[in-house]
């Protein structure tokens, strides 16, 4: 779809959402994929780049995605509440995650807003977004250009 708007000459922003709008097959659109815009829950921010530069080595990847990074989150998660728990008990690693209020450290780093606390209904507290745009001249990669404050790259607009 993109080619083809492309070729009769629709020059606009393409935004999609959910992971699969920044899976490494996007490259393959070549110039048709550049400034396409995903919007995701988690991608690597400023403060977790180093950290998904790593992941992706590890992994044998061109770049994290956010599935990489949501279960990185999970298990950050579990990590702070077994610290805070000091136990394996399950009612109190319930309760530990029930009460986490993290922001500072990896955890944090890696969550888009910078902090991470639930609800009583278990739900994320003030959840932020993250918005990735495919950029690069010899190779298309995504880069994350929202939240603003811990973007890794500027926005480009058509």
């Amino acid at each position: 779809m993109v080619q083809q708007l492309g070729s009769r000459g629709v020059d606009a922003l393409y935004v999609q959402l959910g992971g699969q709008s920044v899976v490494p097959q996007w490259r393959d659109l070549g110039n048709a994929a550049i400034n396409m815009i995903g919007v995701l829950g988690y991608a690597p921010v400023a403060e977790s780049a180093e950290l998904a530069s790593r992941m992706a080595e590890s992994l044998g990847v061109p770049f994290v995605q956010q599935d990489n990074l949501t279960g990185y989150v999970m298990v950050q998660v579990i990590k702070e509440a077994l610290e805070a728990a000091g136990s394996t008990d399950r009612e109190a690693l319930r309760e530990a995650i029930a009460n986490l209020n993290v922001t500072s450290g990896t955890l944090a780093d890696i969550i888009p807003g910078g902090a991470l606390t639930f609800d009583d209904k278990g739900r994320i507290v003030d959840p932020v977004p993250v918005a990735q745009q495919w950029q690069g001249d010899d190779e298309l990669t995504p880069c994350t250009i929202v939240p603003l404050e811990r973007a890794t790259c500027d926005a480009v607009w058509p």
